[in-house]
């Protein structure tokens, strides 16, 4: 039996369509490598007891994953804007999930804004 094409298709030949939006599977985050180290650095982090670094309120280290106080990594400097720190230790600091999407969504906020323009229209 032959496929037949969708007539309502109106993907243009040979395009890729994500398994996921808003998830990139080329997201060094996304390997065990980088898990195997975060697992790491957060059993330091609630050894020591450190606080989020965004908030200043302690953490709880056990708290669920999808909870919005859940312990997270901070990159320092975005992974966005240096890609390559990734995986360095040093940019990284412990916060709540909350308190670290609150920030990603001000500096996106921040970025969106481009500045004055050249010419009034």
């Amino acid at each position: 039996m032959t496929e037949q094409a969708d007539p309502f298709d109106d993907t243009p030949e040979g395009e890729w369509r994500p398994a996921h939006k808003g998830r990139d599977r080329d997201d060094p985050r996304r390997n065990n490598t980088y898990r195997q180290l975060r697992k790491q650095f957060m059993y330091r982090c609630e050894a020591a007891g450190e606080p989020c670094a965004l908030c200043g309120n302690p953490i709880n280290y056990r708290q669920h994953y999808r909870s919005p106080w859940a312990p997270t990594v901070d990159h320092i400097i975005p992974v966005r804007q240096a890609p390559e720190l990734v995986f360095d230790e040093t940019n990284w600091q412990p916060a709540h999930r909350h308190c670290n999407e609150s920030r990603a969504r001000k500096d996106d906020d921040m970025a969106a804004e481009i500045g004055n323009p050249s010419e009034q229209w």
